[in-house]
């Protein structure tokens, strides 16, 4: 499975640079020249984690890193992730982190 393991290897490689424009599997799986069910496939045998869910710890954790600094806006944090306005930011980050990004600042100088 050395393939598999080049492919998660340039796959990580892609979304590092990519993450903040490019949400969709199909984009990565199209970039290595690869269907997205076998990008998947390859990948969660790889990291026991499919590429949406390696996407989404990849966002919160960039937008947990921002969160810390109190001159980062909300809506600038939403368009510099790629988001199509603030409410579906806000919407990500608290259906996976269980607090909206505001309450989520506010519960770091706590």
């Amino acid at each position: 499975m050395v393939f598999g393991c080049r492919t998660t290897i340039r796959f990580m490689d892609i979304l590092a640079i990519h993450f903040k424009e490019q949400h969709s599997v199909k984009f990565y799986a199209g970039v290595l020249y690869v269907t997205s069910g076998h990008l998947n496939k390859v990948v969660k045998h790889t990291t026991g984690k499919s590429v949406k869910i390696i996407l989404e710890e990849t966002l919160i954790m960039e937008a947990k890193n921002a969160l810390e600094d109190d001159q980062i806006t909300i809506n600038f944090l939403s368009e510099y992730l790629g988001f199509n306005c603030p409410s579906a930011f806000s919407t990500f980050f608290k259906k996976h982190v269980g607090k909206s990004p505001t309450v989520y600042r506010s519960s770091l100088r706590k």
